[in-house]
């Protein structure tokens, strides 16, 4: 072999290496995973986290002490009709909207959700804990699915300098073709305090400090990580997927 095509080959042989250790890099030890749980659930600390100053805070009245129980298995209640699908990874996100970070994480995730519509179920939980204004914009976000128009209020509210009040969401849904006495008559019933205590229920059972958390598959993410990390545990969370059962 002539020394040009043995320099050539060495060229190659390194390329080849460059790549595979890029690869493992990249797709697996470039994140510091905790121990997995009894259910399977391991832990990333990824960053940033803007911590809730009082984990009590949003229960109802009379319920401001003792633990909310989750109420049937723990990835039913997490990912609902996602938990037994086979075709795509589910993502569920805990956040509030008077969270920076959560805003910021909110739209990556969005415009994820639509490039990936076929690999990615995303699940918001809205956990609202920084104020009355933070469960006024969760009641409202729970209100408005149950009206058929999560999307635009949500958007609405991730992208307002405004805390949400009644006056507020009035004009809010009206924009939106809602019926706000509707709107607002649904916000403040059983239905979405008990998603909101379901929420809650999840968060202290994933001893969740703060906001944002997402958790993909089977790894819990707290604090924000950036879109291209997120996409990445994706993609290392469908070699999991087989074995995701709660």
């Amino acid at each position: 072999m002539s020394k040009r095509l043995r320099s050539l080959a060495t060229v190659l042989v390194l390329g080849l290496v460059y790549v595979i250790l890029h690869y493992v890099t990249v797709g697996s030890s470039s994140f510091t995973f905790g121990e997995e749980d009894e259910l399977g659930f391991r832990r990333l600390s990824a960053g940033q986290i803007t911590a809730n100053a009082s984990p009590l805070f949003g229960l109802p009245t009379g319920r401001e002490t003792g633990r909310v129980e989750v109420i049937g298995p723990v990835c039913q209640a997490l990912y609902g009709d996602a938990a037994i699908e086979n075709t795509t990874i589910p993502v569920a996100v805990f956040s509030d909207v008077n969270c920076p970070l959560c805003r910021v994480q909110y739209f990556e995730l969005m415009e994820m959700k639509h490039r990936k519509a076929d690999e990615v179920k995303l699940v918001f939980h809205e956990w609202p804990i920084f104020g009355e204004g933070s469960v006024k914009a969760a009641q409202a976000i729970l209100a408005a699915e149950a009206m058929g128009s999560k999307e635009p209020i949500q958007n609405r509210l991730m992208a307002s300098p405004f805390s949400a009040n009644d006056a507020y969401l009035r004009e809010l849904s009206g924009g939106v073709g809602l019926d706000p006495d509707r709107f607002l008559a649904i916000a403040s019933g059983h239905e979405v305090q008990r998603q909101l205590d379901r929420s809650r229920a999840l968060a202290q059972h994933f001893v969740m400090i703060g906001t944002p958390v997402v958790i993909i598959g089977k790894t819990v993410v707290e604090g924000y990580l950036d879109i291209t990390s997120i996409e990445q545990l994706i993609e290392l969370e469908k070699d999991r997927r087989a074995t995701f059962t709660c």
